[in-house]
């Protein structure tokens, strides 16, 4: 049985892509941090699409990233509040973009056959909500549903919200 849809964890800090660095020859290699993190990805998402039943495919996707963060020790505890009941967003480095590059690399091959079939991506980033929270990386992926579809889901949803209107005026 195949699914339409992907989730799994990456724990540990998020990361970004780094950028390629160059030998003194010229030639271009990714560093070696980039290169673990990509791995811990790929075996997450590996593990997942095998409990899960995800097959890839050449179908459009939607990809979604929640990035977890720690919230510094340094901050007072008011501000560590504020951050844990979401009225704080981490705006500090890596960039949500480079975030979305790393996992999108490396599930090449693994969730897709190549990284230009995700025709939506949504980043999030947020502190963890608890003191028994980790940070961590969440990624959902899921097949994009066409026109007809998403149009064919609106109406049903409202048929289904007046149907609710009308018992509860009775």
């Amino acid at each position: 049985m195949t699914t339409q849809t992907l989730l799994f964890r990456v724990n540990g800090e998020p990361k970004g892509k780094a950028r390629p660095r160059f030998t003194r020859k010229g030639r271009t290699y990714t560093p070696s941090e980039t290169k673990r993190y990509e791995q811990t990805i790929k075996d997450a998402a590996l593990k997942a699409a095998m409990v899960q039943g995800w097959v890839k495919s050449d179908v459009p996707l939607v990809l979604h990233i929640g990035a977890w963060f720690a919230i510094p020790k340094s901050w007072s505890k008011k501000k560590r509040e504020q951050a844990e009941i979401g009225n704080l967003y981490p705006t500090t480095k890596p960039d949500a973009d480079n975030i979305a590059k790393v996992i999108c690399d490396a599930l090449n091959d693994i969730a897709y056959n190549d990284d230009k079939q995700i025709v939506q991506c949504v980043i999030r980033k947020r502190y963890c909500r608890s003191k028994h929270d980790y940070p961590h990386v969440t990624v959902f992926i899921e097949h994009m549903p066409t026109w007809e579809g998403m149009k064919a889901s609106a109406l049903n949803n409202q048929e289904i919200n007046s149907g609710q209107d009308k018992e509860n005026r009775y």
